[in-house]
């Protein structure tokens, strides 16, 4: 059976760090709803999606 690899994609991406605009940009291009978030925050907000069903990836900091 094919998987088709847009179907993989997150329809929703937390990010707990700052990215460059370009960034958000290229994901919102691929359909992507983006969240830039504070980590703690993000964090919160990636578990809620989670919990609702949603396809969602997250890229946190995690050093601090």
């Amino acid at each position: 059976m094919c998987v088709r690899l847009l179907e993989l994609l997150p329809t929703s991406q937390v990010l707990g760090l700052q990215v460059p605009p370009s960034t958000v940009e290229y994901l919102q291009k691929q359909g992507i709803n983006v969240r830039v978030l504070q980590t703690e925050q993000a964090v919160k907000e990636y578990n809620a999606l989670v919990a609702q069903g949603v396809r969602v990836g997250g890229v946190f900091h995690s050093t601090c």
